[in-house]
């Protein structure tokens, strides 16, 4: 049966506006009710539950178990039939098995016509958008693995310029492609008749301000043709209503897509003064990502340079999902009958979560009525916390945890930590 959750506050995979109270049996991530589907009962009476794209996953795994079982079965009769006859008949019935084989490897590699039709994600796609997996990015908490590009609602995506166009404040879209957001395991291709020129971008609009993003994750699209999967690519940040400022986010390793359907993970950092310091871990704020394809693994092949004009027939991209810090701490003045108060102040959260010699990522952001700049510092750990953040802005840090146990960050401009700026890091 599904495993009870013994943390509270955990949210579900794909209603991260409910808390979950158990697992799914095969992947371990924390759903609602709602979400798991019971399996048969077995011998004894139990049964397990399953979240939709487990089930969705076993399902393909029997039907391609099954479809493997059932091609060499006849590869193998059509063997002894070969055998029987004789020498001549022999040597054609090698060949019947080595085109059997090919068919099956090229099954394997770009699948079949049955394997193209998409596994039904009843629970996943046209949902509220998941938290994706914590493991996978790095983080203790669910609260602190938001997609901003899919929570509390889908952002828009279209399709606004081909062959090196910059998309404008008011760039009409020629077509949305929604699947980059909406969680199934396949994103937005373009297949037809008529070519498109790369580069091309492709720009997803939140629609409301105020979003920080640290890491950024994108998928290649397993049903689409490996020649249509993109190779190099660049992404862009924009955080005004208008969309005018585009501003080139640097990563933390070049731009370019490996081939596997496996989630490749991105972190936006700031290099170092002079290049002799590793970059540091940076944040982008944002309303609209623009993602720019430079180049496909087709285009690649044929010795075409990243980001040069040149026409593909195909362009395949999976989804693509954008996460803030590890945590966000808000630093404001106590609020009664929705007057904020003067001359006290309040972190929120006032507790942050970490584990042992583990580097934490922390947003804080200044919303409180100040003319004077915080100076926040972290005490106790293997490496300390120390930035300013002034009236109205958001600065990102990093500590790296010491030993378990508890310890305080606090701001030292003078009189603060009286007026209540200390908090608490609590290292397991």
């Amino acid at each position: 049966m599904a495993q009870i959750l013994a943390r509270h506050g955990t949210r579900c995979q794909e209603h991260p506006h409910r808390k979950a109270e158990e697992r799914c049996d095969r992947c371990g991530q924390p759903f609602c009710d709602e979400c798991l589907v019971p399996s048969e009962r077995d011998a004894t009476g139990a049964r397990d539950w399953f979240c939709a794209r487990c089930v969705a996953l076993m399902d393909e795994r029997t039907r391609r178990r099954l479809a493997e079982s059932a091609l060499a079965y006849r590869a193998a009769r059509a063997a002894a039939r070969a055998r029987r006859v004789g020498t001549a008949l022999a040597a054609a019935g090698a060949l019947v098995l080595v085109t059997g084989a090919g068919a099956l490897a090229v099954a394997r590699t770009f699948g079949t016509a049955t394997d193209q039709a998409l596994p039904e994600r009843a629970a996943a796609c046209g949902e509220l958008a998941r938290i994706r997996s914590i493991g996978a990015i790095g983080v203790q908490a669910g609260e602190d693995a938001v997609n901003v590009l899919a929570y509390p609602h889908r952002a828009v995506v279209r399709l606004v310029g081909t062959g090196g166009e910059t998309p404008g404040p008011a760039a009409p879209a020629e077509h949305g492609p929604q699947t980059l957001v909406d969680e199934c395991d396949v994103g937005w291709r373009h297949e037809g008749p008529h070519p498109l020129v790369l580069p091309v971008s492709l720009v997803l609009d939140t629609g409301r301000q105020g979003s920080y993003v640290q890491r950024i994750a994108l998928w290649q699209d397993p049903h689409a043709s490996r020649d249509a999967w993109v190779r190099g690519f660049e992404l862009l940040a924009s955080a005004s209503e208008a969309g005018d400022d585009w501003v080139r986010l640097t990563l933390d390793r070049p731009g370019e897509l490996r081939e596997t359907t496996e989630p490749q993970w991105f972190e936006i950092v700031r290099p170092a003064a002079g290049g002799l310091a590793p970059p540091f871990p940076d944040i982008a704020e944002l309303r609209r990502l623009q993602v720019r394809v430079l180049s496909t693994v087709g285009s690649a092949a044929t010795g075409a340079q990243p980001g040069t004009r040149v026409e593909v027939a195909r362009v395949a991209l999976g989804e693509v999902a954008a996460f803030g810090p590890d945590v966000e701490v808000v630093i404001d003045n106590p609020s009664q009958d929705g007057t904020k108060v003067r001359g006290e102040y309040v972190f929120g959260p006032r507790v942050v979560n970490a584990l042992a010699r583990r580097p934490k990522f922390v947003l804080f952001i200044n919303r409180s009525i100040t003319a004077e700049t915080h100076h926040i510092v972290s005490v106790g750990q293997e490496q300390n916390l120390d930035l300013r953040v002034g009236p109205n802005e958001a600065r990102s840090g990093l500590f790296v945890a010491g030993r378990p146990g508890t310890y305080e960050f606090v701001c030292r401009t003078p009189g603060h930590a009286e007026l209540g700026l200390t908090g608490r890091i609590v290292v397991r």
